[in-house]
């Protein structure tokens, strides 16, 4: 629902997060505007791939992919503020570049814009950027004669745009403090060395197309790039959550769906699980598939084959990394598909062939995946549906009401809550479903599992003022295991040091006065 005339808009859940009510027409035309911004990148990417490597048939299939991919994915849908669609996008555009654009120092520039603003944005593709550059690198060692402006663009932008963005979003008191989650000195100075250091070494042997040089040169940039890793990053390396607190780990990272294993989500919800992988998988046979068949199309087969893989293992670990292969698959798929199609028209084949094709592309999409799972008994389901508790009730309208009624003020509930109190109050929160609210996820734990006395101390400190209490939520469920205080409150023992400020008829949340 838009109101012209206040610029409100209202709508349910989107890609599992509640948008809310707005009141700002920026708020509005952003949640609007922004996904449908990078779909069209997107599509363009996608489509511009196609277009090069497999002709019309392949437009057509890729199109239609996309168009079904994106939107059973949500990930370009309206009110998707998230960072997997901008890493997807610029991942697409980054293969364009690499494989569909003439070589050139502009098509270098793009691919390194890409990668760069890729690592800002967030760590779930550093290691797709880091093939990334090992790609163009090989470029530079084999195809040296036809892609060597391309890799000195490339290593020129590479080295100046993380250096732009590390003076331009780093505070100058953070400047050698390294982070792991976040873009900081450990991503920005290996960057810079191994950008600035390959860009040189492209513009010396400009002239020098032997491979014996190129592979010497490429040697001293990955030395010069290492010795950059040691100091910042190698910790990063280690251990990436090496940073986490392992509260913070026990409570609240372990449970984000995510981050869980590939194995895990496929226990809990086999649905999501093939819908995202199986045609990432398809994928990556696509990709031998070309390569052992098709020549010209071998650097495609091998930059997107690649990076498919690289997320399939990165999902085994946490399954957020299959996200960026879900898109990232598309133009590939689309290009087997046309190559399929011309292959069972062409002369002595018959209707065996076009049926195998057909079935080929069906298997691309990821609605088939999500239909035959659907087709399984519905008591694959039911345990898993019956144990999901249902944290709705501390999100609805008539517990938005009951905060909007409080003056503006700061309030403490489970870190799940967070968004909606931020996007549908004018209250602040301790804390919120985000890896760099560390702080205010650990304590918002430490004072449902601690005592009460230390429960009272603990929120005080934090300069909340209101407490919401909701009984039926995941994430309390698992403190009052604890023993602590939010064993106490789902036992009915509420501290004198909270006043009852509101409760819902059927008991599903409560808001308290946290007195000094």
């Amino acid at each position: 629902m838009v109101k012209v005339d206040r610029c409100t808009f209202s709508r349910p859940y989107i890609n599992g997060a509640k948008l809310g009510v707005f009141t700002s027409c920026a708020e509005v035309i952003a949640v609007f505007i922004w996904p449908v911004f990078l779909s069209f990148i997107a599509f363009y990417a996608a489509l511009k791939i196609a277009g090069e490597l497999g002709g019309k048939p392949s437009i057509i299939v890729t199109f239609v992919l996309a168009l079904a991919t994106f939107r059973m994915l949500l990930l370009f849908s309206n009110g998707s503020i998230d960072h997997h669609n901008a890493q997807s996008a610029l991942g697409l555009l980054f293969v364009m570049a690499v494989v569909a654009l003439k070589p050139s120092q502009k098509s270098g520039l793009l691919a390194a814009i890409c990668l760069t603003l890729m690592t800002a944005i967030g760590v779930e593709t550093q290691a797709h950027v880091v093939v990334g550059g090992l790609a163009i690198a090989l470029l530079f060692v084999f195809q040296g004669k036809r892609f060597n402006h391309f890799v000195f663009g490339f290593g020129c932008t590479f080295a100046a745009a993380n250096l732009v963005i590390f003076f331009a979003t780093i505070a100058p008191v953070n400047y050698v403090r390294p982070t792991c989650d976040a873009f900081s000195i450990a991503q920005a100075l290996p960057s810079f060395v191994a950008g600035l250091s390959l860009g040189l070494a492209a513009y010396f042997l400009r002239e020098k197309w032997d491979i014996k040089r190129r592979l010497l040169a490429l040697s001293a940039v990955g030395a010069v790039s290492i010795f950059a890793i040691i100091p910042a990053s190698l910790g990063c390396i280690a251990n990436p959550l090496g940073a986490i607190d392992p509260l913070v780990y026990k409570f609240w990272l372990v449970d984000v769906a995510e981050a869980e294993p590939l194995i895990t989500v496929m226990k809990e919800d086999l649905f999501l699980a093939l819908a995202f992988t199986a045609p990432a998988c398809i994928a990556v046979l696509s990709a031998l598939y070309l390569f052992y068949k098709s020549p010209s199309h071998r650097l495609a087969a091998i930059t997107i084959g690649i990076l498919c893989v690289l997320s399939i293992a990165i999902s085994i670990y946490q399954f957020r990394g299959i996200v960026f292969a879900a898109h990232i698959a598309v133009p590939l798929l689309g290009i087997t598909s046309g190559l399929l199609y011309k292959w069972a028209n062409s002369v002595g084949k018959n209707i065996a062939h076009r049926l195998l094709v057909v079935c080929f592309i069906a298997a691309c999409f990821n609605q088939t995946w999500a239909v035959a799972t659907l087709a399984l008994s519905e008591e694959t389901y039911a345990p898993v549906a019956e144990n999901i508790p249902n944290e709705k009730t501390c999100s609805g309208p008539a517990f938005i009401a009951s905060l909007n009624a409080i003056p503006k003020t700061t309030f403490m509930a489970i870190p799940n809550l967070g968004p909606d109190i931020l996007i549908d109050t004018p209250h602040r929160v301790l804390s919120g479903p985000y890896h760099r609210n560390i702080e205010g996820i650990r304590a918002t734990i430490l004072a449902h599992i601690r005592s009460s006395d230390q429960s009272k101390k603990i929120m005080i400190d934090s300069r909340a003022t209101h407490y919401v209490w909701c009984p039926g939520a995941s994430a309390t469920l698992k403190y009052s295991k604890e023993n602590g205080f939010a064993a106490d409150m789902q036992s009915g023992k509420v501290p004198n040091w909270l006043s009852l400020v509101t409760a819902a008829p059927d008991s599903s949340y409560a808001i308290y006065k946290i007195n000094n």
